[in-house]
């Protein structure tokens, strides 16, 4: 784990930073906190002059003191910044203030234009949800719907938008040439496309997660440098918490991340399962294990904030995942796009059947008995699922007999658990 982690420098940065946050929220006194981070870090300090006899200033043989004062440090910055945000939370700047009306209207007058498709009120505001996010003007039914078929996230903006939308934006910079100067055009313009849509979208955590993600992903690809999953995911959450650490216990922010993580643990070995070279059958299969990887992440921390787990997620998912891959560039193509075009009579027939079509598996799947199963689920269920879920992936990884036994047990315990508190 250790060396794992040094091989990503964003992840020890990180958990100290969620460290600092944690520790101001849930300890009263953080000024004496930090009074005793000060003085941890002083003693390191003066520890590492101390033990270096030949040469006043410290070396790298004292690293284990240089570690203290990096982690005292992280600790304190993360603290202050935590503190700021809490106490200036109710008080943004003006210009911060109109940028975000700016934004707001320029999605009103964007889903005004669906107006146009002859959609009942329902159906236009589940589609602007899926297109731009936001379930204002859903119906409590719809959402109930969406809610046990396990789609939920298809209304909000998430990584799954933001990766359709620059997947889109790259399949037509495509005929452009790969070197040189072209290079630069196609990634600057993918890059202006991408944050346009992630601002117009409203800035939800997990369309910023995945937005800071491709960005670095991007910009690792037009210099010429491999980019590292883990360590990308870690950069792009130390970025938003940074920004604003109280996104910390946001639930899409959450489950974006775990779902994320749990996507580059668990999807390569679950792929590996089947060796599918007809990309006919490969792309689907990408689909379900990558469907699969991620409700294993986010299942646990699903229950313990809805109690509900949906049982048919994985084919409600493939569905709407193949849908949507073709709606949501459609819908936002429709949106940009004057109506006096040629071709968007038919375009529009197009969405409003896709739709519907949506709606429908809805409605369909959500009518099945035992659709979603009603768990009750606390903290220490919480805790108990994700040490088992840690060490069955240690398992996967380490073909340990030991992470077997011990995450069995810890799920028998769950188990356990549940049924006497049920």
């Amino acid at each position: 784990m250790i060396k794992e982690m040094q091989k990503r420098p964003f992840a020890r940065p990180l958990l100290f930073w969620i460290l600092g946050i944690l520790l101001y929220v849930y300890i009263p006194f953080y000024s004496l906190l930090i009074l005793s981070l000060l003085s941890l870090t002083a003693t390191a300090l003066l520890l590492s002059f101390i033990l270096e006899k030949k040469d006043i200033r410290p070396q790298y043989s004292t690293r284990w003191s240089w570690g203290i004062i990096y982690v005292c440090i992280i600790l304190i910055v993360s603290v202050l910044t935590t503190e700021y945000s809490d106490s200036d939370i109710t008080n943004e700047s003006d210009w911060l203030k109109h940028f975000y009306e700016n934004v707001s209207q320029v999605r009103s007058n964007s889903l005004d234009k669906l107006k146009t498709l002859g959609l009942s009120d329902q159906e236009q505001a589940t589609l602007g949800g899926i297109l731009l996010g936001g379930s204002t003007g859903i119906g409590k039914e719809i959402r109930t719907q969406f809610s046990v078929t396990g789609v939920t996230h298809i209304l909000s903006v998430s990584g799954f938008h933001v990766a359709i939308v620059c997947g889109f934006v790259s399949l037509l910079l495509k005929p452009l040439p790969s070197y040189g100067v072209s290079r630069w055009i196609k990634y600057i313009l993918t890059m202006i496309l991408l944050w346009s849509f992630t601002f117009v979208s409203g800035l939800a955590p997990p369309s910023v997660r995945s937005a800071i993600m491709l960005s670095l992903f991007l910009s690792g690809q037009v210099i010429r440098r491999t980019t590292d999953g883990y360590n990308t995911l870690a950069a792009s959450a130390f970025c938003m918490l940074v920004y604003n650490p109280f996104y910390l216990f946001d639930i899409g922010f959450q489950l974006s991340y775990i779902a994320v993580l749990f996507i580059l643990l668990l999807q390569p070995p679950l792929k590996n399962l089947l060796a599918i070279r007809n990309p006919l059958l490969s792309i689907p299969y990408d689909w379900i294990t990558v469907s699969i990887a991620a409700q294993a992440g986010t299942a646990f921390l699903c229950l313990y904030y809805f109690s509900q787990f949906p049982v048919l997620f994985l084919f409600a998912n493939l569905l709407f995942s193949l849908v949507s891959t073709f709606l949501i560039p459609l819908g936002l193509i429709y949106i940009v796009i004057p109506f006096e075009f040629f071709g968007m009579n038919y375009l529009a027939e197009i969405i409003v059947a896709m739709t519907r079509f949506l709606l429908y598996i809805v409605d369909s799947f959500s009518l099945f008995p035992w659709a979603a199963l009603i768990i009750p689920f606390g903290f220490i269920e919480l805790l108990l699922g994700y040490a088992s879920l840690f060490f069955a992936t240690h398992y996967i990884y380490k073909k340990s007999l030991s992470s077997s036994i011990i995450s069995l047990s810890l799920f028998a315990l769950l188990l356990l658990t549940i049924y006497l508190y049920s």
